[in-house]
């Protein structure tokens, strides 16, 4: 299971459901938060992302997977965007956490606007 801008009280949660299904491993943008107690049978990872590819050390790196790696990957049509579907305002949380909940939102990204109505 991974996780990004978890709280302790999320990973907590996700330890829950983790110890459900009999144990598991958890990686995290963040690592673990202080006061998340976390059930047996749960191993956890942490890998910064983002700072490996801010870093300046790793500049020659980082140009060629956004400039060079990615921008062909897209063009030559080996990665493809996932198709956006904005939901409007607001008003329309509950519809789009429907779609989510009845398995309408696959390979989409719904985008809830919170400067419309």
């Amino acid at each position: 299971m991974l996780a990004a801008a978890d709280s302790a009280e999320d990973q907590v949660k996700i330890g829950e459901i983790l110890a459900a299904h009999g144990g598991g491993h958890f990686l995290s943008t963040i690592g673990v938060q202080p006061g998340a107690k976390l059930p047996l049978g749960f191993t956890d990872s942490f890998h910064q992302f983002m700072d490996d590819y801010l870093d300046p050390k790793n500049k020659e790196f980082t140009e060629w997977r956004w400039w060079n790696y990615l921008e062909d990957a897209f063009i030559n049509g080996r990665l493809k965007e996932l198709p956006v579907e904005v939901m409007g305002g607001l008003s329309q949380v509950q519809a789009a956490c429907n779609l989510l909940h009845e398995g309408k939102a696959s390979s989409k990204r719904l985008i809830v606007r919170s400067d419309c109505e």
